[in-house]
């Protein structure tokens, strides 16, 4: 299973449809590409290689989304 079929499955369960997902890519990051990751549920998309911060603050985002 991909990260896209299981952001698909996770908010398809009600008792999980609320998490906060992230996208950790390890694939070339465009803008369109991370769009389309927001689109399907992500919370956040963090592309390699990133900056320890820059995970830790889209951590720190996503689980104070509302």
């Amino acid at each position: 299973m991909n990260g896209e079929e299981f952001v698909d499955k996770l908010h398809k369960e009600n008792a999980y449809s609320h998490l906060p997902v992230i996208a950790l890519s390890s694939t070339a990051c465009s803008s369109s590409r991370q769009s389309f990751l927001y689109s399907i549920g992500f919370s956040e998309v963090i592309c390699k290689p990133f900056q320890k911060e820059a995970f830790i603050q889209a951590i720190r985002k996503a689980v104070t989304q509302d």
